[in-house]
């Protein structure tokens, strides 16, 4: 519990003995009792979930993966149009036909944990490997 006292004005009076036109102001004190609430509320219960699925997340996925070749990509749309939906069908040829596409001009790829910053790490992670493959022997072991 919190006790908080605040002060609160009764009233004014004026003196009959001896007259005067000066005034008295009276104050009484009240206490006031406010019970803290010790639950959670609703905004703390789902920052706490939300925490939770992080943690997890940052625990069983690494921020990118080991450098893959890109038929991995291929295998697995062609492992998933094997589905008896049609409508996932249709959707899965569609990315088989982009992983196949890929597959032309790229030979491998990383993959990338989808954490709100996976667009700048992808991004930044394929600057960094270009750069370091176009330096030269004497600047690559400078950065080591």
């Amino acid at each position: 519990f919190r006790t908080t006292t605040i002060p609160t004005p009764l009233g004014s009076a004026a003196l009959d003995d001896p007259p005067s036109t000066d005034l008295i102001t009276t104050t009484a004190t009240t206490t006031v009792t406010v019970t803290a609430m010790s639950s959670p509320t609703e905004h703390q219960l789902t920052e706490r979930q939300l925490q939770a699925i992080e943690d997890e997340i940052k625990s069983t996925q690494p921020l990118t993966s080991i450098r893959l070749p890109i038929d991995a990509l291929i295998h697995q749309y062609q492992s998933s149009s094997s589905s008896d939906d049609d409508d996932d069908l249709d959707d899965d040829n569609g990315f088989l036909q982009s992983a196949k596409l890929l597959a032309e001009k790229y030979t491998h790829l990383r993959r990338v944990r989808g954490d709100g910053n996976c667009y700048y790490r992808a991004f930044l992670y394929a600057l960094a490997e270009r750069l370091l493959r176009r330096m030269e022997g004497e600047e690559i072991s400078r950065l080591k």
